[in-house]
């Protein structure tokens, strides 16, 4: 019955009567202004790293940047040049897990330097904790005869860390190449292979193409297997810009 009445009503309604009993719409609800800018700082550091495992590509669009280039998705394009300076001083510094929040507040972008050398150096600081605590576990679980966790396993060559920083490998790559050359030999990075009846050893002061893996990991962030013509390239990338700065400073290199 109740059903019947409401039939008979909407047909004698008009049509401004009939949209007058639907429901209202529900006007759309913007996220908040702490979500969006979290979001958009997520999107600038992955673009970042993005960049970064490409050097050429990464000076490339840093210099843009400078020019003026905007990235339309973010709100405030300062969190795209602090993104860049944050992802890049993670690898200089050596620090192996990336974490990015959380994003920095417009007064912190003020004084984007200051904001980037303090969240650098609390990020190390964390890492070299977290290392000290480890290894006083190890420690205390050997003294008591246990297996100390991890213990007995090696991480494959790309997670692992050299115990030369990258100015020192590229200039252990650049003696490496002129032992070849003055031997006469052209040199290819196939010489970096400990099997090669040519290969300077690391103790002589050569590089290996295991240091060649983990030199490219850091230097472009990237901790993952991969064909060893691409590490070589991001290495032989970054061997250049020091070089042309070596020369830049007035220590030349032939």
């Amino acid at each position: 019955m109740r059903h019947a009445k409401r039939k008979q009503l909407l047909n004698s309604a008009t049509s401004g009567e009939i949209a007058a009993l639907a429901p209202s719409a529900v006007p759309p609800v913007a996220p908040p202004k702490d979500d969006r800018r979290t979001a958009q700082w997520k999107g600038c550091c992955k673009l970042a790293v993005n960049l970064h495992r490409k050097p050429v590509e990464f000076l490339q669009f840093r210099t843009k940047l400078e020019s003026g280039h905007r990235v339309p998705q973010v709100d405030d394009q300062r969190m795209v040049t602090a993104a860049l300076q944050l992802v890049n001083g993670l690898a200089v510094v050596g620090v192996r897990r990336w974490d990015f929040l959380p994003a920095p507040s417009e007064g912190e972008l003020a004084q984007l330097e200051d904001w980037a050398a303090q969240r650098l150096a609390d990020r190390r600081t964390e890492q070299d904790r977290e290392d000290e605590e480890r290894r006083l576990l190890q420690k205390q679980a050997r003294a008591f005869g246990e297996r100390p966790a991890g213990n007995g396993t090696i991480n494959p060559v790309h997670r692992q860390r050299s115990k030369y920083s990258l100015d020192q490998l590229m200039q252990r790559l650049h003696d490496t190449i002129a032992k070849h050359k003055a031997a006469g030999r052209e040199f290819t990075h196939e010489l970096l292979d400990h099997q090669s009846d040519h290969y300077i050893r690391v103790q002589d002061g050569g590089i290996s193409n295991k240091q060649v893996i983990i030199a490219s990991c850091e230097i472009s962030g990237r901790q993952e297997r991969r064909p060893f013509d691409e590490h070589f390239e991001v290495v032989w990338t970054r061997y250049r810009e020091w070089k042309a700065r070596q020369q830049s400073e007035g220590r030349s290199h032939d």
